[in-house]
């Protein structure tokens, strides 16, 4: 492919996903709080990830913004901290029994929307879409 169509596509994929997404998010307002708390409780239920700084890598943001949402999101009853039994120092993330709750709730109702999205489409269009994923992973 050209330079020029593989603009074009990445343009139009772009756009595609972050519409999706943002249609997918309207659930996370039915959870009670952020989508950036989600994000955080998704990555400590989903990718296990516990370490104050994984999480500010993976969000993107700084040690210190991640330690003010987690105070936060500890005030909510959302997260717990736990002494790393490996360094005294440092400090453990784990979600909450409600955290849990909370975003396996969140997750089940996006994934049972885009179900239904999926579910309009024709069968031969569901088996592109689904022979699509291996390359979609590849872009990860």
């Amino acid at each position: 492919m050209r330079t020029s169509d593989l603009q074009s596509v990445a343009t139009d994929l772009h756009q595609v996903v972050l519409r999706l997404l943002r249609q997918l998010r309207i659930h996370d307002l039915e959870a009670g709080t952020t989508s950036a708390r989600l994000s955080v409780l998704s990555l400590l239920v989903f990718a296990g990830l516990e370490r104050p700084s994984d999480l500010a890598r993976a969000e993107q943001v700084s040690v210190p913004t991640i330690s003010r949402m987690l105070k936060g999101m500890e005030e909510e009853g959302l997260v717990r901290r736990r002494r790393d039994p490996g360094d005294g120092r440092a400090a453990r993330i784990l979600a909450t029994a409600r955290g849990r709750r909370i975003i396996e709730a969140a997750r089940r109702a996006r994934l049972d929307d885009l179900v239904g999205r999926l579910g309009r489409l024709s069968r031969t269009d569901q088996r592109r879409l689904r022979d699509a994923l291996p390359l979609l992973r590849q872009l990860l």
